[in-house]
């Protein structure tokens, strides 16, 4: 019995003890170290450099005109003899309007016999006045300031300069003398025949008067016409005997005829000027990534632009008037470049502006962006991490040994997950921060606006400018070109 109540007192014991609480101990006397995270630094946003403008400065200097020795020829090598007389024969086109002027009045004074011809004579003189002006010599506007230069060039060259007016009307009266008679009587007896043929015709009822006139005046035109092209290609074909008997006879007797076959200005924008590969463009390309040459208007710089000037010609011979040789000839051409003493200003504006700033900057903001979104998971992790380590460091009590047991594991899992994911995140951290995006150094880059070519002086506008200065301008610049084409020549003329 006694042994029955020992074993069931024992059983109470052990039931009793078992059903009661268990104190858990703190795992930690100390809290473990977290080690500090890592300072990083945000990178600051490039400043993109200011927008510039820059004026691309080109100078043409003036060049040398010498006159290649294949463009000249002297017959006696030794010279020609100082004080020589010489007198100056201009193309026939120089005094063309003033001939046809003179022939018209002859041609109207002829047919004034004739009332019946009268108005049908005049309406053919005005066809006649048109197109003598449409053939005016070209040079007409310069050619006097020519005559004068070229003058100056031989009386500095040494040849004693007869005037040439006497000279002229002289040509002119040995070359009327041969043909006015010749071309009146022609006339007049083409336009007989022709009227007789219309008159017999009319008389025999063949045609009526309405059809006589307009026959008549169709006739009429045609001759005209016919005859005016005679005359010119006569004058074009007058020997040249003709102008040397004008200088070797009277009072305007020369030694030598200076014969100008040419003295000419006129534009010389058809050849480009090449303008890539002077060095001011080199320098300016080195000193602005991205700018090129090309033909890209608006973006490019051009490999060349219309040469924007002009040229002067200036060809002429020279006879011996007693033997009718050729003594001397020469040929020579000038550009604007040859006559400016300051050159030829070309100016292009260019303009740059960055194209990649706002590319470069979204990449060190997402980099910066990024740095931020790992450090708020580092201190997250910290902070969780230091609050298992305070639960770990606490009492705490338990129903029993398996709950507390229960609770150890699972708060130690806790701790050493934490404390891997704070060493991945803070490694990924200090990766991130070492690790800089590739626009942080890249280069800039850039777009150009580059303006049309200025060109200074601007000769073609300023030509064609009704502005008095500019036209003074233009006049004095023609007069440089046709001096010195003109000297350089003649200046090929050895005097002995």
């Amino acid at each position: 019995m006694n042994l029955i109540k020992y074993i069931l007192v024992i059983a109470l014991v052990l039931f009793i003890s078992g059903c009661g609480s268990t104190m858990m101990k703190p795992l930690y006397t100390q809290q473990p170290i977290i080690e500090n995270t890592p300072n990083i630094e945000y990178l600051a946003l490039r400043e993109a450099p200011q927008s510039t403008s820059t004026n691309l400065h080109i100078n043409f200097p003036k060049r040398s005109s010498e006159v290649a020795e294949e463009n000249y020829i002297l017959r006696n090598k030794k010279g020609l003899k100082f004080d020589s007389s010489i007198v100056i024969s201009v193309p026939q086109e120089a005094v063309e309007a003033a001939k046809g002027e003179e022939n018209r009045r002859r041609l109207e004074k002829s047919y004034q016999y004739s009332s019946l011809y009268a108005e049908d004579t005049k309406k053919s003189l005005e066809g006649m006045n048109k197109e003598d002006k449409e053939n005016d010599f070209k040079t007409d506007g310069y050619y006097n300031e020519a005559e004068q230069l070229i003058e100056k060039a031989l009386i500095r060259k040494g040849f004693n300069v007869l005037d040439r007016s006497k000279f002229e009307a002289k040509l002119r009266n040995l070359r009327d003398k041969s043909t006015n008679n010749a071309v009146e009587d022609r006339i007049r007896d083409e336009l007989s025949r022709i009227r007789k043929q219309l008159e017999a015709q009319l008389e025999k009822g063949e045609i009526t008067q309405q059809q006589f006139n307009s026959k008549w005046s169709t006739e009429q035109s045609r001759i005209y016409a016919l005859d005016a092209g005679k005359r010119r290609l006569e004058n074009e074909m007058i020997d040249i005997s003709e102008v040397i008997r004008a200088a070797e006879e009277g009072d305007v007797s020369a030694d030598y005829l200076l014969q100008i076959n040419k003295v000419k200005v006129e534009p010389s924008y058809t050849r480009p000027l090449v303008i890539a590969n002077q060095t001011e463009i080199k320098e300016h390309l080195s000193q602005n990534a991205g700018l090129r040459i090309g033909q890209y208007q608006g973006k490019e710089i051009p490999r060349e632009i219309p040469t924007p000037w002009f040229r002067a010609s200036f060809n002429a011979k020279m006879i011996n008037v007693k033997t009718g040789s050729i003594v001397w000839l020469g040929d020579h051409l000038v550009e604007s470049l040859d006559a400016e003493k300051d050159g030829i200003n070309i100016d292009i504006h260019t303009s740059k502006h960055i194209t990649n700033s706002e590319k470069i900057n979204n990449a060190i903001k997402y980099h910066n962006a990024r740095l931020k979104q790992l450090s708020d998971k580092v201190k997250s992790l910290k902070d969780s991490l230091n609050y298992a380590y305070s639960k770990a460091m606490s009492s705490k009590k338990f129903e029993n040994k398996k709950q507390m047991n229960s609770y150890i594991h699972r708060l130690q899992n806790q701790i050493s997950s934490l404390k891997t994911d704070l060493n991945n995140a803070t490694q990924a951290l200090v990766n991130k921060s070492m690790s800089k995006p590739a626009e942080l150094n890249s280069d800039w880059q850039y777009s150009y606006s580059v303006s049309e070519p200025v060109v200074t002086p601007n000769l073609i506008n300023m030509g064609q400018s009704k502005n008095l200065v500019d036209k003074e301008r233009f006049e004095e610049h023609t007069n440089l070109m046709l001096k010195e084409v003109i000297n350089k020549l003649i200046a090929t003329i050895k005097i002995k």
